[in-house]
């Protein structure tokens, strides 16, 4: 059915969510997935929620994606028991000319994909993992460092690292983006942002009160004009002090 609808749509852009699984359903979801890939060049904004095994399925929408405007990937990883896979570098989106706007949710780290990062000009993760990534504060400055104009980003959850020292890292200066979403304090004495006009804070385990001072100093550092402010779950006193 699918297959027919698609065909009597036309040529006009395709956004849809895919979820590889619904309870209660009998549906062949890598037919259904099939069917959506042979339509590739229309997809426009897309998000797929994939299982692992299944990845190796948009090899074929490679060099395909010439509507593609924004992407949203979450992997779902298979129990052992069921099947055994091993996810390699996914380069299917790689060459996507107007893809602008990249999420990944849950198990979808960026080590694991290729995208046009020159082109970003948003990127979000969204971690669901708990087991601390040693190297995951830095992949996130590399992100910064190769998306000259990304103009939004997400420094996500993540879980503590044992001995972890910002100062170890390289500081990030990015002149293009204005708009910062924090869910973890601890990259931000790396970063100066001179043109955000828009910062995000999300109360967490990991942000917590002491996220205020760090937000002052980020801003007394880019030297930026703030227009908006979202603090989402602190008192009304620390926010007051922020603003004086």
């Amino acid at each position: 059915m699918l297959n027919t609808v698609l065909s009597h749509s036309g040529t006009r852009g395709l956004n849809f969510t895919f979820n590889y699984y619904r309870p209660h359903s009998n549906s062949d979801a890598f037919g259904l997935l099939d069917a959506l890939i042979v339509h590739s060049e229309r997809w426009t904004n897309v998000s797929l929620i994939l299982s692992d095994n299944m990845f190796a399925e948009l090899q074929d929408i490679r060099g395909s994606l010439g509507s593609l405007e924004s992407v949203e990937i979450e992997m779902q990883v298979v129990h052992l028991w069921m099947i055994e896979t091993t996810v390699t570098k996914i380069d299917a989106f790689e060459f996507a000319p107007r893809l602008t706007h990249v999420k990944l949710v849950g198990g979808s780290d960026e080590e694991n994909f290729v995208f046009p990062w020159h082109q970003l000009i948003s990127f979000c993760e969204e971690r669901s993992g708990s087991i601390p990534d040693t190297d995951f504060p830095s992949s996130l400055l590399g992100i910064l460092q190769k998306c000259k104009r990304l103009q939004e980003f997400m420094i996500p959850t993540f879980e503590g690292i044992f001995n972890f020292n910002a100062n170890n890292l390289p500081h990030v200066v990015h002149t293009s983006l204005n708009h910062l979403i924090v869910k973890n304090r601890t990259l931000l004495p790396c970063l100066t942002f001179p043109s955000l006009h828009a910062l995000s804070l999300d109360h967490n385990g990991y942000t917590g009160p002491e996220a205020i001072s760090d937000v002052c100093d980020l801003i007394g550092r880019s030297g930026c004009s703030l227009t908006d402010l979202c603090f989402d779950g602190f008192s009304p006193t620390l926010v007051i002090e922020l603003l004086k």
